[in-house]
């Protein structure tokens, strides 16, 4: 593999001899029991010696066979490939190893470099959907409906956006009650309920409306049904009155 990988270097690619050095791999993974154990105590010590990015890409490449890259050799060798030849797979990966260690920082960091690296719309979205979660944990509100926002820009079909953004208007209620009209104070749930109409999540839809304002509160609180009003707090967003539907 080395002499290969030697003549692959002053050759361009898609040479017949990189196609030859692709079957060589297969044949070793074949040949040999490469375990996750076997991998790491093979090339675990050169790639500390070396940081070679060559070897770097053979560990990924076999944990991801094996199924291990949830070792801390994987996300070395990940990050080595990562500084080396930026893609949008292993910033991907880097950034949602960094998120299960509540990495925050190193999430953002890399899920906006894997934003960066690819043309995609879907893929985007996916991402800007995966910065949102970071924000809604952290109890950014405000700022996990931005990335919603824009997930739903780069991909209109993408119904998770929405309804994360009712969970975000639901899980706000004692946050952004006024405690003067219940009028208002319940069309908090209106707003979460047109979030998940959106996503045509019909299981929400129908939970929410259950809190809807009643029509005596609308009619106390000198309301009409079917006109718009303002919330305020960090929703800032304007819904029309609807009554909770009876029983």
């Amino acid at each position: 593999m080395d002499a290969l990988d030697g003549r692959i270097a002053r050759l361009i690619k898609g040479t017949s001899l990189e196609r030859v050095a692709e079957n060589v791999d297969k044949l070793l993974t074949l040949t040999i029991d490469l375990s996750c154990d076997y991998v790491e105590s093979l090339l675990g010590p050169k790639l500390a010696e070396t940081g070679d990015i060559k070897v770097a890409s053979k560990i990924f490449k076999l944990m991801l066979q094996n199924k291990c890259t949830d070792r801390p050799l994987a996300f070395e060798a990940a990050k080595i490939i990562n500084q080396n030849s930026p893609d949008f797979a292993i910033s991907k990966f880097l950034a949602s190893r960094a998120s299960k260690e509540d990495d925050r920082r190193n999430a953002i960091e890399y899920y906006n470099q894997a934003i960066s690296l690819t043309e995609d719309a879907t893929k985007k979205a996916e991402i800007y959907l995966k910065l949102a979660i970071l924000d809604q944990k952290e109890g950014l509100k405000s700022t996990a409906r931005s990335n919603c926002r824009k997930a739903l820009s780069a991909d209109p079909s993408m119904s998770e956006a929405h309804i994360l953004i009712g969970n975000l208007y639901l899980s706000s209620f004692e946050e952004c009650k006024q405690g003067e009209f219940k009028t208002v104070d319940y069309a908090i749930y209106i707003a979460a309920y047109n979030a998940y109409k959106r996503a045509g999540d019909y299981q929400n839809m129908k939970k929410t409306e259950a809190y809807f304002p009643t029509i005596e509160n609308i009619f106390t609180d000198e309301y009409e049904e079917g006109q718009t009003i303002k919330l305020g707090c960090w929703i800032n967003e304007s819904i029309v009155l609807k009554r909770r539907p009876e029983n």
